[in-house]
């Protein structure tokens, strides 16, 4: 074994076979919690992992408007929108325009519903874990919005 070993340790593994182990083993969690809807019980008392389903509430403000808080703009569908309502005006001007409508995605295929990954941390060990919180990578949730997209009827956690 070449490298920086711990000479001290019987359990030494060099770092590639360490990295492509780690690797693997992050990726069948992954695909478990996403595909077979699984609950990972973290080692040590760290938490549990798991997708959340999570019905969309909408509030009003007080003057009678929808609360666009948490709503995501549905990009593609407001730009066709812009181009019928303001026919011939470039990003610049249309970026000067105050108050222009937008367009949300809705979650028809999920019938209202969004996801999370959830981090539960009623058991956790670690203290003052108020302020962290597991994001999953970009191309991880982009997996999962393929699979809710192909089969919106995959039961997560309520």
């Amino acid at each position: 074994m070449k490298g920086n070993l711990d000479k001290k340790s019987d359990f030494n593994v060099p770092f590639l076979d360490f990295y492509n182990v780690i690797g693997k083993f992050n990726t069948k969690v992954k695909d478990a919690m996403i595909y077979d809807s699984w609950v990972f019980k973290m080692p040590y008392r760290l938490g549990t992992l798991y997708i959340k389903k999570m019905k969309m509430n909408f509030k009003l403000n007080q003057d009678g408007s929808i609360d666009k808080r948490g709503l995501v703009p549905d990009w593609p569908k407001t730009l066709k929108l812009w181009e019928k309502l303001y026919p011939g005006l470039s990003k610049q001007e249309l970026k000067k325009i105050p108050n222009k409508k937008l367009v949300f995605y809705m979650n028809e295929h999920t019938f209202g519903y969004k996801f999370i990954i959830h981090w539960q941390k009623k058991y956790c060990n670690i203290p003052n874990n108020g302020p962290y919180e597991f994001i999953f990578a970009k191309g991880n949730r982009r997996e999962l919005a393929c699979v809710l997209k192909s089969n919106p009827n995959i039961t997560y956690y309520e």
